[in-house]
C-alpha cells in the first residue's frame, strides 16, 4: 500500500515539475525575455564585424548583398524569397515552401506586418537582407502559426522585384 502511495506521489512531482519546464511552449516568454535575447543576438552579430542598423521605427537590419535601382514606395509590389526563423534559430517559414518560390504583396496596402512594410522601404531590387523584427512589430504578443508570442522575427529576404503602383 505504501508503494502505491509513493509512486502516485512520484506521479504527481513530475507532472507538475514537467507542466514548469513548458512556459516557454504553451505560454512564449516575456517581453523582457525578448529585449535580453534580442539584444544577445546584435551584440553576437557586431562581434562578427556585421554593421547593424535601426530603421526608426525599430527594426534592426543589415544589407547582406546590395541590389540596384530605385528603392521601393508604399504602393509598389513587391516580390520577394525570404527565409523566417525564431533568434534561436528554429525556421518557421519559407517561401520555399510555396508552389512559385516567391511571395508578392503590395508595400503598406496588405496584411504583412508592421516590420516588413518598415524594413523592406530600405532595400532595392536584387538586395539581400537580414531583419531583425521585435515581437512589437511582428506578432506580438499572441501565437501565429508556430510563432509562440513575444518572439523577434529573424528574416533573411532576397528583393526579386519591385513593381511601381500604378497612377
Amino acid at each position: 500500500m505504501k508503494r502505491k502511495y509513493l509512486l502516485f506521489f512520484i506521479l504527481v512531482l513530475v507532472v507538475a515539475f514537467s507542466s514548469c519546464l513548458y512556459k516557454g511552449v504553451d505560454e512564449g516568454q516575456t517581453h523582457q525575455e525578448e529585449m535580453i535575447l534580442l539584444t544577445n543576438y546584435i551584440n553576437d552579430k557586431e562581434k562578427d564585424g556585421i554593421n547593424i542598423d535601426t530603421t526608426d521605427l525599430g527594426v534592426y537590419y543589415y544589407v547582406i548583398n546590395s541590389g540596384n535601382g530605385l528603392y521601393p514606395e508604399t504602393g509598389d509590389t513587391l516580390t520577394v524569397k525570404y527565409d523566417g526563423y525564431l533568434i534561436g534559430g528554429s525556421l518557421f517559414y519559407s517561401t520555399n515552401l510555396l508552389a512559385e518560390k516567391e511571395y508578392s504583396f503590395v508595400l503598406g496596402e496588405s496584411d504583412a506586418i508592421e516590420g516588413w512594410n518598415d524594413g523592406l522601404k530600405l532595400i532595392k531590387k536584387g538586395s539581400k537582407v537580414e531583419l531583425m523584427i521585435p515581437s512589437r512589430l511582428g506578432f506580438g504578443d499572441k501565437w501565429n502559426g508556430n510563432v509562440p508570442p513575444n518572439n523577434t522575427l529573424i528574416y533573411i529576404i532576397e528583393m526579386m522585384d519591385i513593381k511601381p503602383k500604378k497612377l
